[in-house]
């Protein structure tokens, strides 16, 4: 049963969290996304934000990824490079881990590039058709004094062989120091053993209280 549900948590990582997982080594992981506003009102903390997110088993003990994301009605570009490793091994039941990241932030309309540095923490429990996480960062912007901070709850549930129900709430303090909350309930449906498709929405439960479609696609290597 613990198989099962590493099977399924690994498939459904994605952008939004990564959870405490380890990638198996030589194994790559790749997901494409976006967020597609339903309404012309909708511009924060919803709108249009496209994602790109890769993982890479370099040993059973180290995973590196890298994700590239666009946010605050196109306003902000951002990109980092990550290691994540564990604290707490998955086979208790319980695993943790941890995750350092570094990367380039983009503001277009001030035309600025900052420096940032993220420092996470991840926790997941398996459950007998699904699993449990948390994920929680702290974002510092180098050579500033502004610091955010983010936390992802997950809740996934295997309906079958092709259908997963997944509900997620993202919260945080984001870049103009406002706290941000969106609910984001999706499934996912095995296209094959490699390919998964994400069909879901968001809704932004703070800021303009915007909702947008969320399409993705993940594939395994």
């Amino acid at each position: 049963m613990l198989r099962l549900c590493l099977m399924i948590l690994l498939t459904c990582a994605g952008d939004a969290a990564a959870g405490p997982w380890m990638r198996g080594e030589g194994e790559v992981f790749l997901s494409f996304g976006t967020n597609v506003a339903l309404s012309d009102t909708a511009q924060r903390p919803v709108h249009w934000d496209p994602t790109v997110y890769l993982e890479y088993g370099l040993t059973p003990r180290l995973t590196l990824g890298a994700d590239l994301y666009i946010a605050n009605g196109d306003e902000e570009e951002t990109g980092s490079v990550f290691l994540r490793f564990p604290l707490h091994a998955a086979e208790t039941g319980l695993p943790v881990s941890a995750s350092l990241a570094y990367g380039l932030r983009h503001d277009r309309l001030a035309d600025e590039t900052e420096r940032i540095a993220r420092a996470g923490l991840h926790v997941g429990r398996p459950l007998p058709q699904g699993w449990l996480s948390a994920d929680a960062a702290a974002i510092f912007v180098l050579g500033g004094d502004r610091t955010e901070g983010k936390l992802d709850l997950t809740w996934g549930r295997s309906i079958s062989e092709r259908w997963t129900g997944v509900l997620q709430m993202q919260t945080g303090i984001g870049t103009a120091g406002d706290f941000y909350a969106k609910a984001a309930p999706s499934a996912l449906i095995r296209v094959t053993d490699r390919t998964r498709i994400e069909i879901g929405v968001v809704h932004a439960l703070t800021g303009d209280r915007g909702t947008g479609l969320r399409i993705a696609t993940w594939w395994d290597f």
